[in-house]
């Protein structure tokens, strides 16, 4: 075996339990036609063990568009973390995977789809992703297909796992009260290193499309929620192309809410959720409801029509009061984040959020065109 390069993120505390996560730069992005799934899959049969022993304080691991993440909590003691730190290393080696497992956890996953497909939220959310994601990625659902989840052979799973699952694609971020470099890497260093240069690279390309669409669900004694999804499809140079578009998303959100809430009424608690799918690719679901009046969906795709009819008409010249309230809200997001979230957003994107102060966001020039952002979104047509 090769040397293997491990990216570690440590966070020393003195807690009374210690948490591990291995992140692994694979998700259905990366699945070919005929194993919708199999990343999901693998995930199962990598963290089978956890049913077989009740030695760990919680096993979980999920999987998204981009990554797969295993997280592995213990008592924080030597002891339990040499164990944890041995753990990621079989799954990483592929160590876990026995054909054995296969049949459970293929069990597994089918009951996960068929209980999102009995789930109002996520029904509803599975049907309208693939009509505002890009091509290729509307048919990869994190969470798989049962027909290629079926026919997925254990040599399957072990050839994705060889080749998705290098060195470069590994991240490792530990919250205990020792030193887990040096825990890894000893009586290993022939196979083991860490890496300690980010391995993204950023696209040089900056372009940014958007689509939209309007979805409801009923909650809470049947009222409407009423959902907008605004698929945004970016690229970046470099740190500043990428706070100056963050900027821009955020100062149109703030301008969509404000002529929204005057159509609608002063009735309306509107949220907003981001969603990264993918490096570049960002769902954004803009959710309200309204207490005292109810829409239908050509309703609400008439009032988000008039709201940006409403933007593109009178907006001319960058609202100062609006930019400075933007340029906070992506301050606070990046400066709020937690130590895990900070560290993917370097091993997965190549951002060091550490950079992201006051003073940074004062040195860019924003000279963008809010009309030329909602003539986008007003054509519509997808990505």
């Amino acid at each position: 075996m090769g040397i293997i390069q491990v990216k570690i993120y440590q966070q020393i505390q003195n807690s009374k339990n210690a948490e591990f996560n291995l992140v692994v730069f694979c998700g259905s992005k990366d699945e070919k036609s005929g194993q919708i799934g199999i990343s999901h899959l693998l995930e199962h049969m990598n963290l089978a063990f956890a049913k077989q022993t009740s030695h760990w304080i919680n096993v979980s691991g999920y999987t998204t568009y981009e990554y797969t993440q295993y997280c592995i909590k213990c008592k924080n003691s030597l002891s339990d973390v040499k164990k944890v730190i041995e753990k990621l290393k079989n799954i990483i080696e592929g160590k876990e995977l026995l054909e054995s497992n296969l049949s459970g956890a293929q069990n597994d996953v089918i009951e996960e789809i068929l209980e999102q497909r009995e789930n109002s939220f996520f029904s509803m959310r599975n049907l309208l992703l693939p009509k505002i994601l890009p091509d290729s990625l509307r048919e990869k659902m994190p969470v798989g297909n049962i027909f290629d989840i079926k026919k997925i052979s254990y040599t399957d799973i072990v050839k994705y796992q060889e080749d998705n699952y290098s060195f470069e694609n590994i991240a490792v971020f530990s919250k205990c009260k020792y030193d887990v470099e040096e825990l890894f890497f000893e009586n290993d260093k022939i196979n083991y290193k860490n890496q300690l240069e980010s391995t993204c690279i950023l696209i040089p390309d900056v372009k940014l499309s958007i689509w939209w669409d309007v979805a409801q669900l009923y909650y809470e004694e049947n009222l409407k929620k009423n959902i907008i999804y605004f698929s945004f499809k970016n690229s970046f140079a470099d740190l500043r192309e990428f706070i100056s578009q963050e900027v821009q998303k955020n100062y149109f959100f703030l301008k969509f809410d404000s002529y929204l809430t005057k159509l609608v009424g002063n009735n309306v608690g509107a949220t907003l959720y981001e969603n990264q799918i993918v490096k570049g690719v960002s769902i954004y679901s803009y959710e309200f409801v309204c207490v005292n009046k109810e829409f239908d969906i050509d309703e609400i795709t008439l009032l988000v029509e008039t709201a940006l009819e409403e933007i593109y008409s009178l907006e001319c010249d960058l609202d100062m009061l609006t930019l400075e309230k933007s340029k906070e809200i992506v301050f606070e997001k990046y400066q709020n984040m937690n130590f895990e979230d900070k560290g993917k957003m370097d091993f997965l994107y190549g951002i060091n959020t550490g950079l992201i102060t006051r003073k940074f966001l004062s040195q860019i020039p924003f000279s963008f065109s809010i009309k030329s952002i909602v003539e986008m979104i007003m054509k519509n047509e997808g990505m």
